[in-house]
């Protein structure tokens, strides 16, 4: 039921936004957005990365990053 009444939902909550608040607000958004991404990234990169290396695993650490970036929802929805 979730997956047909989401689509509705997010619309009729972007129609009642408030667009001047939200340009208003719009650096301490983007500034909160990016470091949460950028800090949940470099966490979950560093934790793979030590645990592939404590199972002798040789994963290079960029791919651990790609990992991170891909494995940690940064969408309140998504969770």
């Amino acid at each position: 039921m979730l997956n047909y009444l989401l689509g509705f939902l997010l619309f009729a909550s972007a129609l009642q936004t408030n667009w001047e608040n939200l340009k208003k607000q719009i650096r301490p958004i983007a500034t909160f957005a990016l470091g949460g991404v950028l800090l949940s990234t470099i966490l979950i990169a560093g934790l793979f990365f030590s645990l592939t290396q404590l199972f002798n695993l040789q994963i290079s650490y960029i791919y651990c990053l790609i990992f991170g970036a891909l494995i940690f929802p940064t969408d309140p929805i998504a969770r």
